[in-house]
């Protein structure tokens, strides 16, 4: 009888067994530039849309493109966001995220799209350099959204074809109390 397993706790070994094999051809590599081979595509294959989505984040691994990019030139440029989860909450109308280049690689922001239309009130403002990078203040006018709660992708585009994104949550209307529970024993 074959038994399909599936989820975090059997991607964990592969992923792991993949990355052992990339230290191998390459014990220089540095966490960040795994990361950067990640958001790059050059670690797996897009299975549902190009680049990160929320069905299969960046995609398929496949081991031997892993260990082909760790076995290349050992400079990686890709761009790094922070933070990686915006909380505007109930009360939050500003919060700044900065875009980071890593590496001297030809790279630059082309574009910056957010995952729904219910952000209709979320705005920015940005001091970047030429390439786009730097900081984005996300402005969010509560006057132009509906109440409730919403949870948004903010997805940054790069020239390479990669994105980086961010997590924005937000709420808007009464907040509702905390239930009183009072002591359980």
């Amino acid at each position: 009888q074959d038994d399909c397993i599936s989820g975090t706790s059997m991607a964990s070994p592969q992923v792991a067994g993949a990355i052992a094999l990339m230290y191998a051809v390459n014990p220089e590599l540095l966490p960040d530039d795994i990361d950067g081979l990640l958001m790059q595509g050059r670690l797996t294959r897009d299975i549902v849309s190009p680049g990160k989505d929320r069905e299969t984040g960046y995609g398929l691994l496949d081991v031997a493109k892993a260990v082909d990019a760790a076995a290349g030139s050992g400079e990686f440029t890709y761009a790094k966001i922070s933070p990686a989860i915006l909380n505007f909450g109930y009360s939050k109308s500003r919060i700044v995220v900065e875009i980071t280049k890593v590496g001297s690689g030809s790279l630059s922001v082309s574009g910056l799209t957010i995952s729904s239309g219910s952000a209709a009130g979320l705005t920015y403002i940005s001091s970047v350099d030429a390439e786009g990078f730097g900081s984005y203040t996300l402005v969010l006018d509560r006057s132009k959204i509906r109440d409730g709660t919403f949870r948004e992708t903010l997805n940054f585009r790069m020239s390479d074809g990669t994105s980086v994104s961010t997590l924005v949550n937000y709420s808007n209307g009464t907040e509702r109390d905390r239930a009183n529970i009072s002591k359980l024993w």
